[in-house]
């Protein structure tokens, strides 16, 4: 999925020489890597990796510090197996790494910065940019990478001392997951997050904010830190029986399932999964279409109540009523709730709970000889006629506004029973 990271650590370490030649190197499937990144099948990636040394250590490298360290005649070949191609490039990176390593690891410039090896990878991380480029037309095979970590948080521990995160409120069976429950389309919920330290060891966590590359819905969930979470410099220190206290809020932008993630252990691909339902209200409008039937002797006008409810599981803002057409002849009366209480939408938005009812009077006289239409703007969803829920109509539309067609007596229209 372009433009989506694989996973991992946002940091990088900046060297202070500048790389005077960009490095070439062929990949598997014209896969071509340089100081900016890699190129697969036409797309840039972004790409960096967390190693940790045999001392403990925990660096960030990416492509463009390797270059100070790598030069055009390291034709080191390797490759990547993965579902997606951000695992590819990532499982790529990880090769590379390791051939960097193996050749470069004993340089004192590349330990002071680095530590001492051996090495192992705790995560790599792959981003694309999505701008094509032209591909390396070479192709290599080597499937030989970078061994990964056992994730276990150093953070300046003397054996055996360590630390060991909790997270509340969570249930023993989801030990890291914060459920957040149903909550309706434009209302929020927040919850108290404390990553605690019951270890007896120092903790070190990520800053707590969501990870906007990791995350499916990002931009439902906000998070604002309270106590016990102040950077220094880049990571959360936290002391044997310490807490980390954030707000986080769920503000659902589309019904469903949503979920996001906030890193925790540094370094180790460890989060809390936010998560919640966002619930939407459902209008029917009935009839749809509205047929004005031919006038009784005697009469100008006729008038039809079409009932519009909320089907759904959570209260729908209705915010304005009207006839959309210019035709003459059509008038909108009045909108009531199901009491037959008069609701001025001048005045402000209308709320619509979970089964309740308002009615629109439309009225419909001599001239009303073409078809107009009843708009009604609200910020829930719109499904079919009560019988057939979750169908739509020709004659409701999928969003908001809700829009009933009103059929004129002289287009031969079969009222509804």
């Amino acid at each position: 999925m372009k433009g989506r990271s694989y996973t991992g650590d946002r940091r990088r370490i900046d060297l202070a020489a500048a790389f005077a030649a960009v490095l070439q190197v062929a990949l598997l499937a014209g896969c071509g890597l340089d100081s900016s990144g890699i190129v697969l099948d036409g797309y840039r990636y972004n790409v960096s990796a967390t190693i940790q040394s045999e001392d403990g250590r925990r660096s960030v490298v990416s492509s463009e510090n390797l270059a100070v360290f790598s030069s055009p005649d390291d034709r080191t070949l390797f490759g990547g197996l993965g579902d997606s191609d951000e695992e590819r490039v990532a499982g790529y990176f990880s090769a590379y790494l390791k051939s960097v390593l193996v050749a470069r690891g004993s340089d004192p410039a590349f330990q002071d910065l680095y530590g001492i090896g051996p090495w192992c990878l705790v995560e790599a991380r792959a981003t694309a940019t999505d701008v094509l480029v032209e591909d390396d037309d070479e192709t290599y095979f080597s499937w030989d990478e970078l061994p990964s970590c056992e994730c276990g948080e150093v953070c300046g521990n003397d054996p055996p001392l360590a630390g060991v995160l909790s997270v509340a409120p969570t249930t023993p069976a989801r030990p890291t997951v914060i459920d957040f429950g149903t909550v309706a389309l434009g209302a929020s919920v927040a919850r108290e997050v404390e990553l605690e330290n019951v270890g007896d060891g120092f903790l070190c966590l990520n800053p707590p904010e969501v990870d906007d590359w990791s995350s499916e819905h990002p931009d439902d969930f906000t998070v604002t830190p309270i106590s016990g979470c102040n950077p220094s410099p880049e990571e959360v220190r936290v002391d044997p029986g310490g807490i980390c206290r954030f707000r986080a809020t769920f503000t659902p932008q589309e019904p469903g399932p949503r979920s996001a993630r906030v890193p925790t252990l540094r370094g180790c691909n460890a989060h809390v999964l936010l998560e919640g339902v966002g619930a939407g209200g459902r209008l029917t409008a009935s009839p749809a279409p509205a047929c004005f039937t031919p006038l009784d002797p005697g009469d100008t006008c006729a008038v039809v109540p079409i009932r519009i409810e909320n089907i759904g599981t959570a209260t729908v803002s209705l915010s304005s009523a009207s006839l959309s057409g210019m035709q003459p002849g059509w008038e909108l009366l009045r909108l009531s709730t199901g009491a037959g209480a008069t609701i001025n939408l001048a005045a402000g938005p209308h709320a619509l709970a979970a089964g309740g009812i308002v009615v629109a009077d439309v009225q419909a006289c001599a001239l009303a000889t073409a078809e107009d239409r009843l708009r009604v703007t609200h910020n829930g969803r719109d499904y079919g006629a009560p019988g057939v829920p979750g169908e739509l109509t020709g004659d409701v539309d999928s969003g908001s506004p809700l829009v009933v067609r009103l059929q004129p007596r002289s287009s031969g229209c079969t009222p509804t029973p």
